[in-house]
Formats: structure tokens, sequence, C-alpha cells
């Protein structure tokens, strides 16, 4: 997206979804129930997910006008969350696909550990939600307001690695993913030392994890950073020179 005007409006839109859920999760609304079943056949043709769920809640949600200007059938979306309580340790993921069929939104799963009485662990759950949010919104501009992003620098993949590249490698530097990976980042940190820091901890993790190697995080960040000099305003005073 080229108009900051749209990009504010959906980043502000994104907070105000990440807000809700955030409550919901904290208050543990909205407990499964035995009508819930459809719920967990659907959950188990989708993954493999060994523990069970312990809330559900599907929130709908107008789009920002500026959007729905553009497209005359798309006005709203649907966001399903899943919450699976008393796991090993925090994590969430995510699709773009409603856990209700609903045709546009996304699917949101949150695994949180006993212990919620830690406010690093409260902070990062919100953080990590609106991350999550922000990323599978740019999934749906993708693919429901193709135009926004019908402009060279948003496609353009600056990648280059000498080995072949992981699975998990190739599968983040894919153009729809370094976009949604960039924007999801920089909704939650402020500046590009901050998002260099932050991506680069992350990255790391995948090394240490063994799913990527040191010269793929490396050409992972150094892609994501060039992503997000052409298509994000820069101050122009804050520089990266190694986040290795």
């Amino acid at each position: 997206m080229k108009n900051l005007k749209i990009i504010e409006e959906v980043d502000v839109f994104c907070e105000e979804i990440a807000v809700l859920i955030n409550d919901h999760v904290l208050k543990a609304d909205f407990p499964m129930t035995e009508d819930d079943a459809w719920i967990l056949e659907e959950l188990s043709l989708r993954n493999s997910i060994s523990v069970s769920p312990n809330n559900f809640f599907c929130l709908g949600f107008d789009l920002p006008e500026s959007l729905i200007n553009m497209v005359e059938d798309v006005e709203d979306i649907a966001v399903t969350v899943v919450v699976y309580r008393n796991v090993d340790r925090f994590s969430i993921s995510a699709d773009n696909c409603p856990l209700d069929g609903s045709g546009v939104g996304m699917h949101i799963n949150v695994f949180l550990p006993e212990d919620l009485s830690d406010p690093t662990v409260t902070s990062l759950l919100m953080k990590e939600i609106v991350n999550t949010v922000r990323h599978e919104m740019e999934h749906v501009i993708q693919q429901e307001f193709p135009e926004l992003v019908d402009y060279l620098d948003y496609h353009k993949i600056d990648f280059k690695i000498e080995q072949i590249p992981s699975h998990l490698c190739l599968y983040l530097v894919q153009p729809s993913e370094v976009s949604a990976h960039v924007r999801g980042y920089q909704k939650t940190t402020q500046g590009i030392l901050s998002f260099a820091k932050v991506v680069g901890n992350l990255l790391e993790g995948y090394v240490s994890q063994g799913q990527i190697t040191k010269e793929e995080k490396s050409s992972v960040f150094w892609c994501w950073k060039d992503w997000y000099d052409r298509n994000t305003y820069i101050d122009k005073s804050e520089s990266v020179k190694c986040a290795m």
C-alpha cells in the first residue's frame, strides 16, 4: 500500500480488533460447551494439536470506510479465536481462514501458560495479538483489495543465498509473507532499530531450533529490512549497521 492514510486506518482497525480479543482471552470469556463439538471437528481437520481448547469466540468487524469504498461485496470480516490454557509456554498461531466458514477474515489460536500473573506475559500477549492481527489483515488485503498492493516495490523481494534454502526460509521470503511479517512487526515496534532487534531475535530463535541456518537468518533479515525500507517512511536519523 502506498496510501499512508489507508495504512494508518488499517493499523488502527487492527489494534481495535486486538484489544477486544485480548480482553476476552484474559477474562476467559466464552468457555467451550457441548454445543461447540463442531469446533473440535473443524480443528482436527486443520491441525494436530494434542491439547483440548478451553474457550472459543467469533467476532465480526466492519472494515474501515476507505476499504469498503473500494470493493462492493466486502464490508466486514470475521475473526474466530480458540484459546488453549495451561500449556507449557505461551504462543500464537493464525491463518486467514475463519473457523466458522466466513469468506473473509482470520482464525487465531492462543496458547497460554497456567500462570498469567506475570505482567510480562500479559504484555507479550497483547503485543503478539496485535502483530498477528496485522499480519493476517495484510493477507486479507492481498486477496480482497489487490489494487492496494499492485505496485512493484510491494512484490519485489531482494533475497540472495548460496545454498539450497530450508522450507522455513523459503516460506519467510515469499512475497506475500515478507509484506505480512513486516507489517505485523512494524505495528508492534517503534522505528527501524526496534524492528531490527525484534526480528533479529525472532530469526535467531529459528536458528537455535535448527529450522534455519545462520546464513539463512542473515538473508531473511536483510530481505525483510529491504522491503521495510522501500515500503515504509523511515526516520533518516536511524540506521541499521548489523543485526546479526
